[in-house]
């Protein structure tokens, strides 16, 4: 399979844990009608990139990268939510608000350099990316070691598979992104659209088991 052929399927692979999370809305928990709309966000953002790849003009793609930029503030906030509501210690409340305004101030200043002023990929924007990733990837593994305390059976736990899925995307794509400007980050990107594709089957066991997290 080609890079290409890759990132399509990946692309499309997300619509599946989508339409699970659709028929499973009725739960009506907060932290899984977030999670609809992170997975509702991302197929949006990237049908719109496969739809310019394959019918638009290419020059579009820079209206992408505003959406695909939106997109990624949300994942990262998402991601701090979501593993900080599963955490139980003194101030817990304070260092997620510290993660979230940091995120957000991060990603603000990203939108201004490559957006507005134009400025090209480089070691800061990498930085960011990886540096919300390896954060992600210790919150998700304290939050998976939290679940892990608190249950007994975790394999039958929704949630336990759903942060399974983020620790893994994290933890697997935060070395490609921390090279993404370089030659060599470019010639692996294919490890994070696997590790892409890995969540999103991670997320479609959670769903299927959402009944029993309830």
């Amino acid at each position: 399979m080609t890079p290409v052929q890759l990132q399509t399927f990946s692309s499309l692979a997300i619509w599946i844990p989508l339409l699970f999370a659709l028929v499973k809305l009725k739960t009506g928990e907060i932290k899984f009608r977030l999670f609809f709309v992170f997975l509702l966000f991302g197929a949006l953002v990237d049908g719109f990139g496969l739809i310019i790849y394959y019918f638009l003009p290419h020059d579009l793609f820079n209206y992408h990268g505003i959406f695909q930029l939106f997109y990624l503030w949300f994942e990262a906030l998402f991601f701090v939510w979501i593993c900080f509501y599963f955490l139980e210690f003194n101030k817990r409340n304070k260092w997620r608000n510290i993660l979230l305004i940091g995120f957000s101030g991060m990603f603000i200043t990203e939108f201004i350099l490559r957006i507005v002023i134009s400025i090209p990929n480089n070691t800061f924007f990498a930085f960011i990316h990886s540096f919300f990733l390896v954060t992600s990837s210790f919150l998700s593994a304290f939050a998976l070691l939290r679940i892990a305390e608190k249950r007994g059976e975790i394999l039958r736990y929704s949630w336990f598979w759903i942060l399974s899925g983020i620790f893994i995307y994290c933890f697997s794509s935060f070395f490609v992104d921390m090279l993404s400007y370089t030659a060599i980050g470019r010639g692996i990107w294919s490890i994070r659209v696997l590790a892409n594709i890995i969540q999103y089957g991670f997320f479609v066991v959670g769903l299927l088991k959402i009944n029993n997290a309830q």
